[in-house]
């Protein structure tokens, strides 16, 4: 038997470049366990174009590490750039929500107020027997318009106000209202009609001063703009007030 192999170029445990290859062989084409340059790789192989167990120049697992490693970095950087604005986003919400919340409480100050000590003075029959002028307009008006007004002057005095710490640019428009809350019990609990008037007159004095004060604290002029119908209802309430007086 291993004359014929010889005869046929070679035998399978001995030689050294038969077609077929047993074990150990260097170059075969098909090459058994521990080959080194085998078209199939064997288990220990260095260089099979199929890769094998323990091979050293895997190609593909490398580059699916650096694949990973690249995903991992990526991540990483996102994670560095998205906490910052997460967390800003969360501020410029928060204080947005700060804004809101101190609008909604301080425009409804004057009109609770207004109401509150309105109630002290209401129109009776005493009221309802003094001359009046042509223009008085009917009594369900009045609340309806200074409901209105006083929300105006709420959002006013917020928009004005809201970023100044000096004590001094509170004091004009705080005195304004006590003269403004002042009116009702003057004019319907203790029924002066002059000082009534006078009070009037100084309620628009001092409503055009505060006008003058928040166009120049509110460089947008929308607080100043907010008080213009105030500003006009006081003339005519000015009107009102003295007629009532001087034909009385």
């Amino acid at each position: 038997m291993f004359g014929l192999c010889n005869e046929l170029g070679g035998d399978i445990l001995l030689n050294d470049c038969g077609r077929i290859d047993g074990y150990g062989c260097d170059d075969g084409r098909i090459d058994g366990f521990g080959c080194n340059n085998g078209r199939i790789g064997g288990f220990g192989g260095d260089n099979g174009r199929i890769g094998r167990f323990g091979g050293d120049d895997n190609r593909f697992d490398d580059e699916r590490l650096d694949d990973e490693r690249l995903d991992d970095e990526r991540l990483d950087d996102d994670l560095i750039v998205f906490c910052p604005i997460n967390l800003l986003y969360n501020i410029i919400l928060l204080n947005r929500l700060m804004r809101i919340s101190r609008l909604i409480l301080f425009i409804p100050i004057p009109l609770i107020l207004g109401s509150l000590i309105g109630n002290i003075g209401r129109a009776d029959k005493s009221y309802q027997n003094l001359k009046k002028s042509k223009l008085n307009p009917p009594n369900y008006i009045f609340p309806i318009v200074w409901t209105i007004l006083y929300l105006m002057i709420g959002i006013s005095y917020f928009l004005a106000l809201k970023n100044t710490k000096d004590i001094k640019y509170w004091i004009l428009p705080t005195l304004h209202l006590l003269l403004n809350f002042s009116y009702s019990p003057m004019f319907f609990y203790f029924k002066e009609l002059l000082l009534s008037a006078i009070l009037t007159t100084l309620i628009l004095i001092t409503g055009v001063m505060v006008f003058y004060q928040f166009s120049i604290l509110d460089k947008s002029f929308i607080s100043s703009s907010l008080l213009i119908p105030y500003i006009i209802w006081l003339c005519f309430a000015n009107y009102l007030s003295w007629t009532i007086y001087f034909i009385n």
